[in-house]
C-alpha cells in the first residue's frame, strides 16, 4: 500500500510540474529577464519556458532553446542589455515578434519563427528555416544569411545579404552587397550598392544599384533594371552567364559580356559609356549605346557574336526607373560622413525626420514641412546611424556616418 502511495504521489507531481512548466510565463512589468519580479510567475524563465513579452525586457543573458518559445506581443520589446545578446533556436522552438527585437547575434536553426514587427539583428542573422516577413515587419542586419525560404511582404535592411536558399521579395529591400547563390524572385523594390548573382534570379518590378552588377548565373528581367556604374555578364568558371532581358535595363557607365546576353523585342540595354561584347547576343532586343562608335554595330568593342536581329537604339533611352526610386535620387543628405551638422534637401516636401541608431533605436526627430532642413548632430557618439525622411510622395533611409 506504501509503494503504491508513493507511486500516485510520484504520478501526481509530475503531473504539476509538466502543467506548471507548459503554462506562459507572462512580463508583468519592465525589466531584466533574469529578475524574477519581471514575470507573473516570480520566477526566471528557463530554455523550454513559452515566454510572452507585453513589457520592455532586457535580454541579459544569451539565450538558446530547442523548446518552447518565446513571443513578443505589439507592445513589447526583448533587447539585448549592452547591446551583446545572442539568441539561438533549434529543434522544435518558435520565435514570434509582433513587437520589438534586438539583439546583437541571432541564429534560428530549425523549429519557426515569424516577424510583423521590428526585428534587428546589429551583428548577424543567421536563419536556416522558412520565414515569412509580415507586411508591418522590419528586419535590420549588418550580415544577414538566408538558407531556407524567406519571403518579404514587409522592409529588409542589411549590410551583407546572402541567399542560399529560396528568397521573394514583394515589398522593399535595401541592401549594401547581396549575394544570390540559388533563387531569388524581385516583385517590389530592391535596392543595392553591389548586385552578385550566381544561380536564377527573376526581377518583374524595380531594382536600382548604386554601383556594380554582376550575373554568373541566369537571370530573366520583365522590370526595370538601373545600374548607376558598371554591368558584367560573365561567369569566369563555366562560361554560362545568360542574361534574358524583356524589359528595361539602364546602365549608366561601362557594360561587359563574355556569355550571353539576349532578349525580346521589347527589351533595351542601354549603355552610358563604353560597351563591349566578347559573348554572344541573341534574340532581338534593343541596344543602345549612348556614346557609340561611328559604324556598325554600334558597340565599342566587340569581338563576339551578334544576332542580325538585334536593334540599336530603335526606341529612345529612358532610365526606366520607377517614381519611387527617382525620387530616392531627389533626396540628397550632405555632408556624409560629417561630424557636427548634416544638410537634407529634397525635391518635395520633407514632413519627417527620423534619426536611428544602428539597433533601429530612435535618437531624434522632426518634423521640418520644408523642402530642405539640417539636423545638429554634434552630440550624437561616433559611429553609423540611418536617417529616415519621410517626404510627400516616399519614405527613404540614408546610412549616415558620424565621425
Amino acid at each position: 500500500m506504501k509503494t503504491l502511495f508513493r507511486y500516485l504521489t510520484v504520478l501526481v507531481f509530475c503531473a504539476i510540474s509538466q502543467i506548471a512548466f507548459s503554462q506562459p510565463i507572462t512580463s508583468v512589468q519592465s525589466g531584466n529577464w533574469l529578475n524574477p519580479t519581471t514575470w507573473d510567475c516570480s520566477c526566471i524563465p528557463t530554455p523550454g519556458s513559452i515566454v510572452v513579452v507585453e513589457h520592455a525586457v532586457a535580454l541579459n543573458t544569451d539565450w538558446a532553446y530547442s523548446s518552447g518559445s518565446i513571443t513578443i506581443n505589439p507592445n513589447g520589446s526583448l533587447l539585448g542589455a549592452g547591446g551583446l545578446r545572442t539568441i539561438a533556436v533549434y529543434g522544435t522552438g518558435s520565435f514570434v515578434n509582433n513587437g520589438t527585437l534586438q539583439v546583437n547575434k541571432m541564429a534560428i536553426f530549425s523549429g519557426t519563427i515569424s516577424n510583423n514587427g521590428s526585428l534587428t539583428v546589429t551583428d548577424s542573422l543567421y536563419l536556416n528555416i522558412a520565414l515569412t516577413n509580415g507586411a508591418s515587419g522590419t528586419i535590420v542586419s549588418n550580415n544577414f544569411y538566408s538558407g531556407n525560404h524567406l519571403i518579404n511582404n514587409g522592409t529588409i535592411n542589411a549590410v551583407n545579404f546572402l541567399n542560399n536558399g529560396i528568397f521573394e521579395n514583394f515589398d522593399q529591400c535595401h541592401f549594401t552587397d547581396f549575394f544570390n547563390n540559388l533563387t531569388g524572385q524581385n516583385s517590389g523594390i530592391i535596392e543595392f550598392y553591389d548586385f552578385y548573382n550566381n544561380d536564377s534570379f527573376a526581377n518583374t518590378a524595380q531594382i536600382y544599384g548604386s554601383y556594380d552588377f554582376t550575373n554568373a548565373g541566369e537571370f530573366h528581367n520583365t522590370g526595370n533594371i538601373r545600374v548607376d556604374h558598371d554591368f558584367a555578364n560573365t561567369d569566369s568558371i563555366n562560361s554560362d552567364a545568360y542574361f534574358n532581358n524583356m524589359g528595361h535595363f539602364y546602365i549608366a557607365n561601362d557594360m561587359i559580356n563574355f556569355d550571353t546576353l539576349t532578349g525580346s523585342s521589347i527589351g533595351q540595354y542601354c549603355i552610358g559609356n563604353n560597351s563591349t561584347n566578347a559573348g554572344v547576343f541573341l534574340g532581338d532586343f534593343d541596344f543602345c549605346d549612348l556614346t557609340p562608335p561611328a559604324t556598325a554595330p554600334f558597340i565599342d568593342l566587340n569581338s563576339g557574336t551578334i544576332s542580325t536581329n538585334v536593334t540599336y537604339c530603335a526606341t529612345p533611352c529612358t532610365d526606366g526607373v520607377a517614381e519611387e526610386i527617382k525620387e530616392e535620387q531627389n533626396v540628397i543628405l550632405f555632408p556624409n560622413p560629417a561630424s557636427d551638422m548634416v544638410f537634407i534637401t529634397s525635391a518635395n516636401i520633407i514632413e519627417k525626420l527620423e534619426v536611428l541608431d544602428i539597433s533601429g533605436k530612435l535618437i531624434l526627430q522632426i518634423f521640418p514641412n520644408n523642402k530642405e532642413t539640417s539636423l545638429f548632430i554634434d552630440e550624437l557618439d561616433n559611429g553609423v546611424y540611418f536617417v529616415k525622411i519621410q517626404t510627400e510622395k516616399s519614405v527613404q533611409v540614408k546610412k549616415l556616418q558620424i565621425l
